[in-house]
């Protein structure tokens, strides 16, 4: 049996299976010793459906402008559910939050106008160098920048998955 040992933010020492989620392709981010994790528990609180390590989504995600290669623009998440937009264009994020196994990212729709849209993603993928998120309408794909702007391996745009 496959075992995730939590403490929640109460204190609570959890000892959960995790053999439903790894058996669903549940688990986001894996997990190691003092990663912060978000988990959505079976009924009877003994088992993790869903695994989100949340030390792995603190980073800089971007995609490439497929128009202009030399462009990029993506979202800042930073622990303690901080958000930034990334690059000339950016959307202006200012939170983020795991809700029920769901990426809750809020943006300031008008700049300082305190008008804010709330948009709810299932998260597809989760590594150390991907993040790919979707909702009815678009999945978005992004990859880890790392230092001095330098990206992890080709990046795909976003698109429409109606298309």
């Amino acid at each position: 049996m496959n075992t995730l040992q939590v403490i929640t933010d109460g204190g609570d020492t959890l000892t959960l299976s995790v053999n439903e989620a790894n058996e669903n392709g549940r688990v986001f981010g894996g997990y190691a010793c003092g990663d912060r994790m978000a988990v959505v528990l079976d009924d009877d609180r003994t088992a993790a459906r869903i695994v989100i390590n949340e030390t792995t989504l603190d980073g800089h995600w971007v995609v490439v402008d497929p128009d202009d290669r030399s462009s990029f623009a993506g979202i800042r998440l930073k622990v303690g559910g901080i958000a930034r937009g990334i690059g000339e264009n950016s959307v202006n994020y200012t939170s983020w939050r795991i809700v029920d196994g769901r990426l809750e990212i809020t943006a300031d729709t008008r700049h300082g106008s305190n008008k804010e849209e709330i948009n709810v993603y299932d998260i597809v993928k989760l590594d150390a160098d991907s993040l790919v998120y979707c909702n009815s309408d678009t999945v978005f794909r992004f990859v880890r920048e790392q230092s001095a702007g330098v990206m992890s391996p080709p990046v795909r745009p976003v698109y429409d998955i109606n298309k």
